[in-house]
């Protein structure tokens, strides 16, 4: 059986292929339910409830009554895709299609208050995103997602085969985007570097 007490926490992940997916995901392992209910917030029209099975006395034995989308044993998934869609699924078709996604940070961008070297192009391109988006590098992005900010105007790639910076609305970013936040300081300090960097 699966080791479930280093699981439960949200992470996302991604199938690729012709027609990629992107979503957020938490293991259930029979003891963070209380999480889950706080993660899916509004799409949970009751109280969610953990149900213990006869003469069950481990987490294993949990099962977790999500109201309108279904019951999750010990070891489902609990998936939330960008549209806000919930859907339970079994670890071993999770697990066979879609891989973690993993962001790796430089130690200097791991060193809180660092901020990765922007040009001043960027800067100028970011500072009219400031309200209401948050600035994710292409690199955690899917294809798709590249190309629509494209054409709506919200890409700017770096000269010289830099970074490539998105301009993605806050109600489409991701929890990992949010926490990633720490790591690439551009959406605190954009205005203040800009501000001494770029002439208004």
């Amino acid at each position: 059986m699966t080791d479930l007490s280093q699981k439960g926490q949200v992470r996302m992940y991604r199938r690729g292929g012709q027609y990629p997916v992107d979503l957020e995901a938490i293991q259930f392992n029979g003891n963070n339910g209380s999480e889950i209910e706080l993660w899916l917030g509004v799409h949970c029209s009751t109280q969610m409830k953990t149900v213990a099975r006869v003469g069950g006395n481990t987490d294993e034995d949990f099962s977790l009554v999500i109201p309108g989308i279904g019951t999750a044993e010990a070891g489902d998934y609990i998936a939330k895709n960008l549209d806000g869609t919930v859907v339970i699924l079994k670890p071993d078709y999770f697990e066979s299609e879609f891989q973690e996604v993993i962001t790796f940070n430089t130690p200097e961008q791991e060193h809180e208050g660092a901020v990765p070297e922007v040009d001043d192009g960027a800067l100028k391109f970011l500072k009219k995103f400031c309200n209401g988006y948050r600035i994710v590098s292409t690199c955690d992005l899917t294809e798709l997602q590249i190309a629509e900010a494209n054409v709506e105007g919200r890409l700017y790639i770096e000269p010289e085969g830099g970074f490539g910076w998105v301009a993605l609305p806050w109600e489409l970013t991701t929890v990992r985007d949010r926490q990633r936040e720490k790591f690439y300081q551009i959406n605190k300090q954009l205005i203040e570097q800009t501000d001494t960097r770029v002439a208004e």
